[in-house]
């Protein structure tokens, strides 16, 4: 995996490299002193190892997603007005936001180029170069989805519009990371549907726990609760309007104010209302169902060791929040006793 993992940044480094000019290398650079996690990489090699594939046909595409990746966070920052990524100073706060969005669009422009570069044959390239562009126009109408989402104009059909979000902006790059591979490998297409559709329920997973560990966990940010100070309508916003939807004006009024007007005392009060009145516990609950729901997915009974990797991808994401005790405890117990294949395809 480490060489895997080092291969995928020699060669968006030399993207990078040959593309972008001194000016705009001196702020990429500086972007990619810390890398994060590299999970769209891993996941590349995981799944490849699991299918059989070779992981190393696959670095083009997974320096591809990871390169689109780190611009929509560069251009995520500045939409935010987060001030730290990654425990540093985010760039459009070292350097700009004009130049923020400069080196954003270089990255998810330039992601193409990477997958070009990918040792396949040209048909398999194009095919591939395709499959991106339909992910990266998706992740986009996501954002703008998002930010729709956040004026909220109505409470109706909250829960739907938040999963067509979070499907857009999050599983989507979750799905086609899964079905790129499928392709590398030569999979039949039913198979590719079924793998797209295991990894974008993922994908709607990881954007959960997200929402709930921004306020709960620590996303090495400047402080708890970034969600509610962005106006962001997140998971555990749409899973307390289900419960208490004669609260939608409080909780408009709150998220439409101006971030630097939220105090740190207000997030501290909704992080202690939404632990008593069970907002957190249905979320994680729902969490739960999720999980057990996709490991329980059919197209596991023909393909274990996709499950094995899934199994693995599901601890790492519900890992961080150990810090609420006892109740993910009892998910990840529950999630290592589930059979292999067993019970039919989720709805969920």
């Amino acid at each position: 995996m480490d060489l895997y993992l080092q291969e995928t940044q020699k060669l968006m480094g030399q993207v990078i490299s040959d593309n972008a000019d001194e000016g705009l290398r001196e702020i990429l650079e500086y972007h990619f002193e810390t890398w994060g996690k590299l999970n769209r990489p891993k996941a590349c090699a995981l799944i490849a190892t699991s299918l059989n594939v070779q992981p190393l046909s696959t670095l083009g595409w997974a320096a591809g997603l990871e390169m689109f990746h780190n611009g929509t966070l560069i251009h995520d920052d500045l939409q935010d007005g987060d001030v730290l990524r990654r425990s540093r100073e985010s760039v459009w706060r070292k350097f700009s936001p004009n130049l923020a969005i400069n080196a954003g669009d270089f990255l998810m422009i330039n992601a193409n180029e990477c997958i070009l570069r990918g040792q396949l044959g040209e048909s398999k390239r194009i095919e591939l170069s395709r499959l991106f562009n339909k992910m990266a126009s998706e992740v986009v109408d996501g954002q703008c989805r998002e930010f729709h989402l956040s004026e909220l104009e109505t409470q109706k059909n909250i829960s739907q519009k938040y999963l067509e979000c979070a499907g857009m902006k999050t599983a989507s790059l979750y799905g086609k990371l899964a079905r790129g591979v499928g392709l590398i490998g030569d999979l039949e297409e039913q198979e590719l549907l079924d793998l797209e559709d295991v990894f974008f329920k993922l994908g709607l997973l990881t954007q959960m726990q997200d929402d709930i560990i921004d306020l709960y966990g620590d996303k090495k940010r400047d402080m708890q609760g970034n969600d509610l100070k962005e106006g962001k309508v997140s998971f555990l916003i749409v899973k307390h309007l289900e419960e208490y939807n004669y609260n939608f004006e409080t909780i408009k009024k709150l998220l439409t104010r101006h971030r630097d007007n939220i105090l740190r005392g207000e997030i501290l009060i909704m992080k202690e209302q939404f632990m008593r009145d069970g907002t957190l516990a249905r979320a994680l609950s729902e969490l739960m169902d999720r999980s057990h729901a996709l490991m329980r997915h059919e197209y596991f009974t023909n393909r274990p060791e996709v499950q094995n990797i899934m199994m693995m991808f599901l601890k790492q994401l519900l890992k961080p929040l150990d810090v609420l005790g006892e109740t993910v405890l009892n998910i990840n117990q529950s999630l290592s006793k589930l059979a292999v294949g067993h019970g039919s395809k989720s709805s969920l």
